[in-house]
């Protein structure tokens, strides 16, 4: 039963994580689509200037290389929305006519409560398959235990049927029963391995406990470590490049600023809503992890690595030689 459990567990969790990445996909595949149609004005733009002599030939080449490179984008975020949409199908058990489903195609806003770091531990070893089932196992090595001592002194006892002829030739039919020897054998070896299976059923318990506290607190940690990001980009991020295109488009009022620096302002602040898309994926993932934990199951612990979205879109377009 607690097995069964923890593959329903283990299936629900996936299954969240596979819809969280779906919404991600989904809002990506609309900015890198807004991304797209901004480059190609860009382009058209460079190709009417180029035609009336007023551009260099290498700038309508940069022009051409990020318009190129951003459909190039878009075909990848295209093509990654429907590898997440066919995973959640087999995740679920979909085909045919239950084909047609949607989703919200927005990953939800940070919450404004988070879920408590106070008393995690103990909710996650209350409520942890993993070390109810090890408990379990150490159940079964203590009751194994108390059945061979008892019986330790009979192991290697045969029991059956005898007959043999009495003197007057008559034949006499009994039980019988054999003892092996020496008799000081009185199953230390069964008794040993038995007392050896309790203490490793015991050794395990204890370090599936220690693991479930280091990976709810690690968890907890990464949901923390996410949300701050995600508040982060939101609060600051966006408002500023909301500012930059604002300053721009009255520079550009004035003449004082080319449309292409424009078009790269706009660009960068489409980037800089890439950079929150995947700010709150991170997020919701990690609090995914974090409450599948809480609900009984303990996933693998995550290798300490650098944050590899911490950078994307940040040179992306920044740069009108270095493209995207």
């Amino acid at each position: 039963k607690i097995r069964v459990t923890a593959a329903v567990l283990d299936l629900a969790g996936e299954t969240r994580v596979a819809y969280h990445e779906l919404q991600a996909a989904e809002q990506l595949r609309e900015l890198r689509g807004t991304v797209a149609e901004g480059m190609a004005a860009s382009y058209e733009f460079a190709k009417r200037l180029r035609a009336a002599g007023n551009t260099r030939e290498l700038d309508l080449s940069n022009e051409r290389a990020l318009y190129e490179q951003s459909k190039l984008d878009l075909a990848t975020s295209e093509s990654d929305v429907v590898q997440r949409r066919e995973h959640l199908n087999e995740l679920m058990g979909l085909w045919g006519d239950s084909l047609g489903w949607r989703i919200a195609g927005r990953l939800p806003p940070i919450p404004a409560d988070e879920i408590p770091g106070e008393g995690l531990e103990a909710r996650a070893v209350e409520r942890s398959g993993d070390l109810e089932l090890a408990r379990r196992e150490v159940e079964v090595a203590a009751r194994s235990l108390g059945i061979v001592k008892p019986f330790a002194l009979l192991q290697g006892l045969n029991t059956g049927v005898a007959s043999e002829k009495d003197f007057d030739g008559s034949w006499s039919v009994g039980p019988s029963w054999s003892l092996p020897i020496p008799l000081f054998d009185q199953g230390q070896g069964e008794i040993g391995a038995a007392k050896a299976r309790l203490r490793q059923g015991a050794q395990r318990y204890y370090a599936t406990a220690v693991t479930l506290r280091a990976r709810v607190r690690a968890a907890h940690a990464a949901v923390i470590a996410a949300r701050e990001r995600a508040v982060y980009i939101e609060k600051v991020v966006l408002p500023l490049r909301e500012k930059i295109i604002e300053e721009s488009q009255l520079q550009y009022n004035a003449m004082q600023v080319s449309a292409f620096q424009l078009l790269q302002a706009k660009r960068d602040q489409v980037e800089g809503g890439v950079q929150y898309v995947e700010a709150l994926r991170t997020y919701w993932l990690a609090r995914a992890k974090l409450e599948l934990i809480l609900s009984g199951r303990m996933p693998p612990m995550s290798q300490p690595t650098g944050d590899s979205n911490m950078n994307t879109g940040a040179s992306s377009g920044s740069s009108r030689a270095g493209g995207h």
